[in-house]
Parts: C-alpha cells; structure tokens; sequence
C-alpha cells in the first residue's frame, strides 16, 4: 500500500479521527520510467528524488481537501432514531411515575436495568449511528450514553435518567442535523494542511534551533537574538528558551521580576535588582544638599524612638457625649475627643470638661423650678463623669512594637528598597525611584513601624514618608503621607501627634511641596473646596497634557508650567 492510500486509510477508516487535527503530504510531480518520485523544493524550486528530501514542513496556503464519509443514509437513521425511542422511554416513564408518588425519590431512585445496553446494541445498524456521531462535535450526550458506554451499567441512576431525557429530547434535531448534512454537499468536505518537501541542500542552510538542536523550518516562527541564537516555534511555547525584556536576548534560564511583571536574563535581572549599595553615591550627594529643617526635633540625634500607641474603639458612653456637645452647638471627632478636646463653632477650641460646664450652666438659666434645673445639672454631671473615666481615651501600649522617626538620609533612601513591601520608590526599578535623593536633598524625614529590638531597622513592618512644604516666607513644616506595609491607622495616628506636638499650631496660608514630583496622597490637612476656576484649570492642565496627581490640589500657572500647590486653613 503506497503512502497515498495508507494516508487516506488514516483519515477515513472506522474508528474514527478527527481529520482536522490531522495533515496530508504534498504527492510527487512525477514518476522516472525506474520508479523515482520526485519532488519540487519548496525553498529552491529544484526537482529533487524522494531520496534527497531533508524534511517536509506545512506549506503556506497548501491544503488538501476530502470528504467526510457518508456511511448512513437518512432512512437508516430514521429507522436507528425511532428503535432507540421506542427502548429508553418506558424507563423515563417509569421513573416520572415514581417521582410523582414521591418527588424526593428522584436523588436515591436507581433502577436495576441488565438488559439495557444489549437491547440498544441489537438495533440494526447502531454501528453506523456511533460512527456518523463520532466525526461530528455536535450531540455529545448521545455520543456519551450510546457510544461511550456510559449507559453499560447494570442500574439506572438518577443522574442516567436525565441524560435520557437529553438525548431523547434532541432526537428530532439530531435527525435534522444529518438529514441536512447528507442533502447539503459543501457540509461533507474538509481541508486539511499540505505538508510539502524541502531539499537536503537548502536544508543545511537552516538555522538550527539552539535549544533542542532541530532544524527551523521554513513559515515556522521562530526568534533570532543579536549573538546568533535562535530558538524554534516549539521551544518558543513550551517555555524552553525566553526572550529578555530588556536585551531582548534568548536564554534557557530567565528570572521573573514581580515588579515588572516581565522576565530577563541573568546579566540585566543583576543589573534591575542593583541594591542599596549600588546608589551610595548619588544618595550622599543628596544628603550633602540637606539642611535638614526639622532638626532641633531630634535633639542632636539622627533617630527618635517613641511608643506604639493603639487606642481603644469608642464606647457607646463616648458616642453619648459627642452628641451630648453636639446638640448643644460643640464639635469634635475621634481623635480631639480622646486628647480632650471640642471646638465652638468650629473654630474656638477649648477643654471638653469646661464646655461640659458651660452648657450646664446656660441651659440650667432656661428653667426657673428647681426640679427642672435638677435635672439639666444631672444630666450635665453624667456626661462629665463618663467623659472622665471613659476607658476609651486611654491609649494601650504595645511593648514589642515601636516607632521609629528618623532624619537620616539611608533611612529615607530605603524606604521601599530591600523592605518586605514595594513602591514607585524602589530604587532602581520604582517609577519614581529619582524622586527619593529628591526627598533626601528636600530634608524629608521617615517613620517605621519596627519591633522593639530592630533599632537599626533591619525588618520594619510600615513606614510612613514625612514630606516638607514651605511657604512664601520660608517657613517648612512636616506633614505625613499614607501608610505602606503591614499596619494599622494607630501607626499614622501615632506619626501624626509626634508631628502636632512638635510643629504646634501651624501657619495658614500657601505652601509649595519640596522634594520629587510624585506624591501618593495629600494630607488630610488640606482639604478645599473645588471652585470654578480651579475646575478650570484642570481643565487646562488636561488639554496641555499635564498630569494632576491629587483633585484636591491646588494649581497655579507659573511660567506657562503648573505647579502643586495647597493651602492650610
């Protein structure tokens, strides 16, 4: 049998495989009176003998069409159809029987059915139905029940059952289907890939693939890096050699970057993940730049260490007296109320005991019975006591956790770097990275959540960056940025009071942020309301393709450029 016909055996022959998956050789252009075939190359375009063919590979365009086998007629499956019919609905009427008895048997009904699978396999020509189904995607549950032997066990199960029903219920469009398929001739061929030859002389002359050592064929994709190696199609996808992200060489060995989300090569993967000590110059040409402003905070020191403070939720007696001041024209929040303290108005700050007092003493001037003034001084006193002996504005200590404050210039630098979470700051490799010797040079400081033996911050768990901002009169000030790491709110809200004590009250007016250009989020100091022209200007700064980091800035135009801006107050 020649290789045509040992070809066409493999595509039409019973049992079936899908021909799509499978590929037909390109035949011989002649026969020599002693028998040779011979082959045009498809690289060179010469006539080489079958001998000299180096290997055959799928030709662009090149495809052999054939006919699916019309193996049943549509009486036939007319006559298959209405015999399975006639078999499987007693069992489904019987078990719709049973169900209507008792619905809940249908999740444990089983019917022991031995004779079954021989009664389908006795209807005249089923062999040819199985066959037909096999070549086709469409109708998998009958595929499954009658050809795949799932209905050759000898009880019927509930699950079974409504495969039946299935199948019995896609007769009709079954028979369609192959009543169409026979009636219609373009839905009985397919095409399959043409592989054509390649002759041993232009074979030589193909790239090697410097991963498996097999030749790359021609229409194969494959890569070629700038040192001569090349990979193939199949080392390509099964992950055998990549291509660097950055050279764009190809190796066998890549490392993943997390950070990047791309792969490298050993030499650039080195190259990305340069440590702290690769940028030691650049940062102490920054630290030179420091006039660290916030100094006299840190008493000669470069480090303060103070407490992790966490504080207790508000208890319902807390939540009582907040709108005890409330209703009484007094504000205040979380974070005042614990350090004692309410605002009048919203502006005039005083001690909650004394407003306390005040409103017990303006309230009791309304009332004219002592009974009624009995009762608004209660009331008064009961609001006191639970303000003065609330739990909740007592901060619990944290012994094996500590805060760390620092103005020098290496902590800052790695404030992502070598640290268990990652930023744009990540030295060598964050979006941002340039702006951290910024914010050295800017004197910005940085705070750590540590364990309480890391004091040189081996493993902080949190960090926290302190930026400065000035004003028109030179006077800077240090305000917090958002939280990175493993960390609570206590952590910023510790920060966040070392600073208030520290800076007192602060000065109203504009302040420009100093140190690099990239900010996470604004301190929660600035807030303003959006004007027109504010919303004008970032009209502006939009069509002009200028980036605005946080709404809640404000811009001003300076020199055809816009800078970041806020106000205090």
């Amino acid at each position: 049998m020649n290789w045509y016909k040992k070809a066409q055996q493999h595509l039409m022959f019973y049992p079936w495989k899908d021909p799509r998956s499978a590929y037909s050789i390109e035949p011989p252009i002649y026969v020599d009176p002693v028998g040779r075939r011979f082959h045009t190359c498809h690289v060179c375009g010469k006539n080489v003998p079958e001998d000299q063919i180096a290997d055959w590979f799928l030709g662009e365009g090149k495809k052999t069409e054939y006919f699916y086998p019309k193996n049943i007629t549509k009486k036939e499956a007319e006559v298959i159809l209405a015999s399975l019919e006639k078999i499987l609905v007693p069992y489904v009427k019987r078990f719709d029987l049973e169900v209507a008895k008792n619905p809940y048997i249908q999740y444990d009904w089983t019917l022991a059915t031995p004779e079954l699978p021989n009664k389908i396999n006795s209807i005249p020509k089923m062999d040819k139905l199985c066959e037909f189904l096999q070549s086709k995607p469409y109708f998998s549950t009958f595929k499954n029940i009658i050809c795949e032997n799932e209905i050759k066990i000898d009880v019927l199960s509930y699950y079974s059952i409504n495969n039946i029903k299935t199948a019995l219920a896609n007769i009709v469009s079954l028979l369609d289907y192959i009543k169409d398929f026979l009636d219609n001739p373009k839905s009985t061929t397919f095409s399959v890939p043409t592989k054509v030859p390649i002759c041993k002389e232009c074979g030589e002359k193909l790239d090697t693939c410097s991963f498996c050592e097999a030749k790359i064929m021609p229409n194969e994709r494959s890569y070629k890096d700038n040192n001569d190696q090349s990979a193939c199609q199949k080392c390509l996808e099964n992950g055998t050699a990549g291509i660097c992200h950055s050279c764009e060489s190809l190796s066998e060995n890549l490392n993943h970057d997390e950070d990047t989300g791309e792969d490298y090569c050993d030499s650039c993967y080195e190259e990305l993940e340069k440590d702290y000590s690769a940028f030691e110059d650049e940062i102490n040409e920054a630290a030179e730049k420091n006039t660290y402003p916030f100094k006299n905070w840190f008493e000669g020191k470069e480090r303060i260490y103070i407490p992790y403070l966490v504080q207790e939720t508000l208890a319902d007696n807390d939540r009582n007296v907040i709108y005890y001041l409330k209703i009484n024209g007094y504000t205040t929040d979380d974070i005042n109320y614990r350090k004692g303290y309410c605002f009048k108005d919203g502006k005039r700050m005083l001690r909650i005991g004394k407003a306390i007092k005040d409103i017990s003493r303006v309230e009791s001037q309304k009332y004219k019975t002592p009974d009624e003034k009995k009762i608004v001084n209660d009331e008064s006193v009961r609001m006191l006591r639970a303000f003065e002996l609330s739990p909740s504005r007592k901060s619990k200590r944290i012994d094996n956790l500590k805060i760390v404050i620092s103005q020098n210039a290496e902590d800052v630098a790695k404030m992502s770097t070598g640290r268990n979470w990652t930023s744009c700051m990540k030295l060598g490799k964050g979006q941002h990275y340039e702006d951290v010797f910024c914010e050295i040079a800017a004197g910005a400081l940085i705070a750590y959540l540590i364990r309480k033996d890391d004091n040189n911050i081996e493993n902080p768990l949190a960090r926290i960056l302190i930026r400065r901002y000035t004003n028109a009169d030179g006077v800077s000030i240090a305000l917090p940025d958002k939280i990175y790491g493993n960390a609570s709110v206590d952590f910023y809200t510790n920060v966040k009071e070392w600073l208030d004590e520290k800076q007192k009250s602060l000065p109203k007016g504009s302040y420009e942020r100093k140190g690099g250009e990239w900010v996470d989020s604004l301190p929660e100091y600035t807030y303003e309301k959006v004007s027109k022209s504010f919303l004008k200007l970032i009209r502006y700064a939009r069509l002009n393709n200028i980036k605005i980091k946080e709404a809640s800035y404000i811009l001003l135009p300076k020199n055809k450029n816009i800078i970041n801006i806020f106000k205090l107050g």
